[in-house]
């Protein structure tokens, strides 16, 4: 039920991502999960510097891929706050996301 805020907008050419994420800043507890296309991918997954991949393979059928980020807390410093690297095989694309437990950041893939 929470709003979603598309941060930033990227194109791919590859059909498969390795995405990492990491906290963003101070490392204050906060806890995560991940939705690709509004499906969970990653569940409760705690963010530290040491980063945590996930490798998509997106889905032929559609142009447009969303990955969110829904906040299971708000560390010890709201708000929840991640650096997505998302790795295309050609490409480094870094997007900072923000999430409450209003709205999900998230991050609009547009594959060529």
């Amino acid at each position: 039920k929470r709003k979603i805020t598309v941060n930033n907008e990227i194109v791919v050419k590859s059909d498969s991502l390795r995405v990492t994420f990491y906290d963003n800043g101070d490392v204050d507890g906060d806890t995560i999960s991940v939705f690709y296309n509004k499906v969970p991918i990653l569940q409760q997954q705690g963010l530290s510097v040491q980063g945590v991949n996930l490798y998509i393979k997106l889905d032929s059928a559609t142009t447009i891929h969303d990955i969110s980020l829904f906040a299971e807390n708000l560390g010890r410093i709201p708000p929840n706050t991640a650096l997505m690297i998302i790795h295309d095989g050609i490409n480094r694309h870094e997007v900072f996301l923000t999430s409450t437990f209003e709205t999900n950041g998230t991050v609009r893939i547009r594959r060529q």
